[in-house]
Parts: C-alpha cells; sequence; structure tokens
C-alpha cells in the first residue's frame, strides 16, 4: 500500500529540524510499501528528495497572505497526478491545511483519509489570528474529523481532547511519538 501524507505547515524532509518529524515518518513507512509526502519548500524551489520507502516533493513557498491558498492549489494538483500515476491507497493530511486537500481527493478519488490532529484542530493558538478566525478553524476542524476515516493523534492527550469534542474513539489512534 501506498501513502500519500500532504503538509502546509513546514517542510520536514530530510529532517531540517525535528526528530520527531522522523520518528513519525519512519514509523508509517513501517506500515506501507511507501510514503511520499507533499511539503512547503522553505527556499522558494521545487525539489524532490527520497531516502528509502519515503520520498517528498517539495512546492515553492509564495509570501503571505496568500501562500496558503496557492499551496492548497499547487497540492492538489501534484496530488491528483500523484495519486493517477502511483496508485496512492490511502492519502493523509499531516495538519488542517493539508486535510482539507486530503478531504476533497477523498471526495474525488474514493481514498481512505487519514488526518493528523494537532492542536490547531481543535484549540487554535491566539497567534492565528482574531476569535472568529480560530472559531472558523475550530469549525474546520470539525468538518475533517468527520471526513476522515481515522484520525493520528500525536499525543494521548489530545486523543482525549478529540473525543471531548465529539470526535468518534474508534477513528482515533497514536503512532510514532510518546504520549
Amino acid at each position: 500500500m501506498q501513502l500519500l501524507m500532504l503538509s502546509a505547515y513546514r517542510s520536514v524532509y530530510p529532517f531540517e529540524e525535528s526528530q520527531l518529524d522522523h520518528q513519525v515518518m519512519s514509523a508509517l513507512a513501517q506500515h506501507f510499501d511507501s510514503v511520499h509526502m507533499v511539503v512547503r519548500s522553505r527556499d522558494r524551489t521545487r525539489r524532490s528528495w527520497s531516502g528509502g520507502r519515503v520520498g517528498v516533493t517539495y512546492l515553492p513557498l509564495a509570501l503571505p497572505p496568500v501562500s496558503t491558498l496557492l499551496f492548497l492549489m499547487s497540492c492538489f494538483l501534484l496530488s491528483v497526478s500523484l495519486i493517477r500515476r502511483n496508485k496512492v491507497d490511502v492519502v493523509s493530511g499531516s495538519d488542517l491545511a493539508g486535510s482539507l486537500v486530503g478531504v476533497a481527493l477523498k471526495m474525488i478519488f474514493r481514498k481512505p483519509l487519514v488526518a493528523q490532529l494537532q492542536n490547531e484542530f481543535f484549540e487554535p493558538h491566539p497567534s492565528m489570528g482574531s476569535g472568529l478566525k480560530r472559531a472558523f478553524l475550530r469549525w474546520l476542524a470539525g468538518r475533517v474529523c468527520r471526513r476522515a476515516d481515522a484520525i493520528r493523534c500525536v499525543s494521548r492527550s489530545l486523543m482525549d481532547n478529540a473525543r471531548a469534542h465529539g470526535v468518534p474513539a474508534e477513528k482515533l489512534f497514536t503512532i510514532g511519538t510518546r504520549a
């Protein structure tokens, strides 16, 4: 089985900053024949990287305020190509923006969607904008959780938080992180 992971929040390969990302991707790669990630490029260049069963496509990062919107559109178009060319079996979003693209891909290609639950899903940090924007993000998170076939929580406390927000326990799991 092949996994396509979508991430708008940062570039993670080849492990530029976070060993936790390395642990998670290594753990996921053990469950799939291959894992392909689509992430933002910090240096505004499109390039690819691969190592073992993990491949990464870096998409250029545009300047705010359109950066996320452009990434989502580029990510969607690239994902369509990857799904058709590589026979992707499962789509995963590793943040809210990536999960939104995953919802669209799930609806079009009828692929299972695994969303990754992080703090911004139900408790967006005040730095993420006004109270209205954070309320909108919580609303989007609820829609993503309803559409997702499974939800990977980055900690047990987030799993408990998701249950408290009405996410069914049978959708929730942790992998590759200490809980």
